[in-house]
């Protein structure tokens, strides 16, 4: 095992003290860092002239029975005089030199550290250690030297070793248990299931080859296993360190979790991450010691916490996490980023690896990334990717925004008006509602970069009434500015929406495939996994794939004689006749489920759509059991809905669902706890002028816009939620197709295999009867 430090990570993980503080911190301060390292280091030039080198590379490497460390690091300068060498350490702040009276504990250690090495290097006796402090208000520096002997700096050096020896060997200790376990891991089942070898297979060659896969397979195969089981068998012999299982859902990630627990007293350490607004144990979600308890002195507790947890814990969930912050009032969220990096697998959402406001730097910052991404439901991916990509600045934000300014901060409203005026300049009131932008305009970008400038020091001093308000903005701003300037590709759409008084700068990502060829080099390999992951083409693309990445579809092992499959394309559901066409609607989905009792879900394109045909089919069957999905559910609410699918229900239960929603994928209810699905209408996405113009975009790169932009993101919803039918061998179950386009190109085409022998009926009669026959035959 390489663990691969820079020094001052090194330090801080040894020497943190104090308080979590996420209180805001000027976006200039890097660029004022720079700055500040620069002046001093050219007025040492100027002064000692070749006698002080800058930015000197140092290594250091020390082989231990568990582990090898490397520590690396520029100092920032040395001075080389005749009779002795100093190195020098520059630390840039805000305020005044007479506050700084003795230098910080960690950049101490880290100018030591870097002595130390030099020491080592060049067989030196003594060194010199010096910090210099610069202020950059006042535009003056302060030192503070010290010197050390050679036994005194390496005894020194040898305690931080020390320190940082007993959590490395503890690692390497678990590791060597690990790999071992995993040398005699079996499959945990007695065989596999059809197809579930096959991917496995696929899954480890993969790994050896540090290469990417794109892996379709029906829902109820067991890719989640057929995913881990080889993920985990190639930890001792691929340069893999840890796994990531990504996931979209909530539902996913207690799969991924559940399928872990398999390997329940394996010596394997897992971790879910959950969002900071889930996990926060305060009252007030804030990570500041005034308000919270829990960053109140947090890194002065959390170590012994962290001990705890390695050394009688490998399964972290987030009530274990809760649990353990609790007892040593620590915070819950930064906990969990410390214990992953013990972690051998790591649960999550995309946005911890792909969201460049929110991934896990402490990981990828770095080009040491020894991980394997292990992408579940991968077709939500690229909807992901595109909102994660995209941002943009309203017009009416900036006035409101103004408008409450400007008895407090009038400078500010001023900057605010520059960035209005903008506006102004941009739109015309010829022009139509949505105008094309060929790039985004500089004048925003100089205007948001002075306001930036002119919200620093507001928000520097913590005082303003509207502080919350500021920093929100601030940091819109800041992610306007960051996709302007370092995303934007040709893969974009960048426009002005202007309607009466509204008016909107958007740069909405229509192509992420640029943006994944990179985001896939934080891994070794990637493996992109879905029951919906057809045409490859179409994400093996946008999910950056390249030549050399293979594509594994498995069939499905499921007999067909279990499943109906009728496509009534004789129910005309095109926009303008959908209303007309609800009474037929309303007679094939309440005669379908009389045929058998059981559990059904009926899944629309629309709530609009679900609520007016919910209440057309109650006034005909008022003595149904019915159940309606609303929108803005949480957990608890969507536990309540799942529950009422009974196993064996004596009296049917009909669900109102929505395509694309959260009962659509990732549920299991198994032991026919659902017997049925009617998929009205392939889900083409509503109509917009975003998906118009990835219409458009793909139309000019390879002719099949229409296709990529509605069709595959319709039918990978239908595909889904018709999934939820069939989960084992035993299932047995009937899927409904509803609608024209069912039976024509290109939504023909995309209808899975293990699909392909259901009946096309142009009435419903027909297929009721065909529905009737199916069920006597698998009483």
């Amino acid at each position: 095992m390489v663990n691969h430090l820079s020094v001052r990570k090194f330090v801080e993980f040894i020497l943190a003290s104090g308080d979590i503080d996420t209180t805001f911190r000027s976006q200039k301060r890097a660029v004022e860092g720079t700055f500040a390292h620069q002046t001093v280091q050219n007025r040492y030039q100027k002064k000692f002239g070749d006698e002080y080198e800058t930015e000197v590379h140092l290594l250091f490497q020390k082989e231990t029975p568990y582990y090898t460390l490397e520590l690396e690091g520029r100092a920032d300068g040395i001075f080389r005089f005749k009779d002795h060498l100093v190195v020098d350490e520059i630390k840039s702040i805000k305020g005044s030199l007479a506050l700084v009276e003795e230098g910080r504990l960690t950049h101490w250690a880290q100018a030591r550290v870097y002595a130390t090495i030099i020491m080592i290097q060049e067989d030196l006796a003594e060194i010199g250690v010096q910090l210099t402090y610069y202020s950059m208000e006042e535009k003056k520096s302060k030192i503070f030297e010290e010197s050390w002997k050679r036994d005194d700096l390496l005894a020194y050096f040898e305690d931080l070793l020390i320190n940082y020896d007993q959590w490395a060997t503890l690692q390497g200790k678990w590791l060597l248990k690990r790999n071992q376990a995993i040398h005699s891991l079996n499959f945990p089942f007695s065989a596999y299931r059809t197809g579930q070898r096959e991917m496995a297979v696929a899954v480890y060659q993969t790994i050896q080859q540090k290469t990417n896969l794109f892996l379709q397979a029906p829902t109820g195969t067991g890719k989640t296993l057929s995913a881990l089981f080889p993920a985990i068998k190639s930890l001792p012999n691929s340069n893999i360190e840890k796994i990531f299982y990504l996931t979209a859902k909530t539902p996913h990630k207690q799969i991924a979790l559940t399928t872990l627990n398999l390997f329940l007293d394996f010596p394997l350490k897992r971790i879910e991450l959950t969002a900071k607004e889930k996990i926060c144990l305060n009252d007030v979600c804030q990570c500041e010691p005034e308000i919270c308890p829990y960053a109140k002195g947090h890194f002065d507790r959390v170590k012994n916490c962290l001990w705890t947890m390695l050394e009688e814990e490998s399964h972290y969930t987030r009530d274990v996490i809760h649990r353990y912050a609790k007892e040593y009032q620590v915070c819950p969220l930064e906990l969990g980023f410390d214990l992953a990096l013990f972690c051998d697998v790591i649960i999550g959402d995309y946005n911890y690896v792909y969201d460049p406001k929110v991934y896990l730097r402490r990981f990828f910052d770095t080009d040491h990334t020894p991980y394997l991404f292990l992408i579940d439901e991968s077709h939500n991916l690229v909807d992901r990717l595109r909102s994660m990509y995209s941002v943009q600045i309203n017009k009416q934000d900036i006035l409101t925004l103004r408008r409450l300014v400007k008895p407090h901060h009038p400078k500010l409203a001023k900057a605010l008006n520059r960035v209005n005026r903008v506006f102004l300049d941009l739109k015309n009131e010829d022009d139509p509602p949505y105008k094309p932008l060929d790039a985004p305009p500089d004048t925003m970008d100089r205007a948001l970069r002075r306001l930036i400038e002119d919200l620093d020091p507001i928000l520097a001093e913590r005082n303003s009434p509207l502080q919350e308000t500021l920093l929100d903005f601030y940091f819109q701003a800041l992610d306007y500015l960051r996709i302007a300037e370092q995303h934007v590709d040709e893969g974009y759409l960048i426009y002005l929406y202007q309607q009466k008084k509204q008016c909107t700068l958007h740069l909405y990502c229509m192509d992420p495939a640029m943006k994944m060829r990179t985001l896939n080099q934080r891994a070794k390999s990637s493996i992109f996994f879905s029951a919906t992951l057809s045409p490859f083409p179409y994400f093996k693309e946008l999910l950056g794939g390249t030549e050399k990445d293979k594509t594994v579809s498995i069939s499905s092992p499921f007999d067909t004689k279990n499943c109906f499959v009728g496509l009534q394309y004789g129910i005309n559901l095109r926009y303008r006749y959908r209303d007309a066409a609800i009474p037929q609607l309303v007679a094939l989905i309440g005669e379908s489920i009389k045929k058998r009792p059981g559990n059904y879900m009926v899944f629309f394109p629309s709530y609009a759509y679900m609520h007016q045909v919910y209440d057309a089919f109650f006034n005909i069957y008022p003595k149904q059991r019915t159940i309606l999905q609303e929108s803005g559910w949480g957990e608890p609410e969507r536990e309540v809905f799942l529950d009422a699918f009974e196993k064996a229900p004596e009296e049917s239960l009909l669900g109102f669902c929505v395509l694309g929603g959260v009962f659509s994928e990732g549920i299991d209810l198994p032991e026919n706890r659902l017997i049925g699905a009617i998929l009205v209408g392939i889900g083409l996405p509503q109509i917009s002028f975003q998906r118009d113009q990835i219409k458009s975009y793909f139309d000019k790169k390879h002719g099949d816009g229409f296709l990529y932009a509605y069709v595959i993101p319709g039918m990978n919803k239908v595909m889904q939620a018709g999934g939820r039918v069939i989960r084992t061998e035993s299932d047995t179950g009937m899927i409904v197709l509803v609608g024209q386009r069912f039976s024509q190109a290109p939504a023909i085409d995309l209808v899975p295999d293990h699909w392909r022998h259901g009946q096309f009926y142009g009435e419903t009669k027909p297929l009721l009867t065909d529905l009737e026959a199916f069920w006597e035959s698998n009483k």
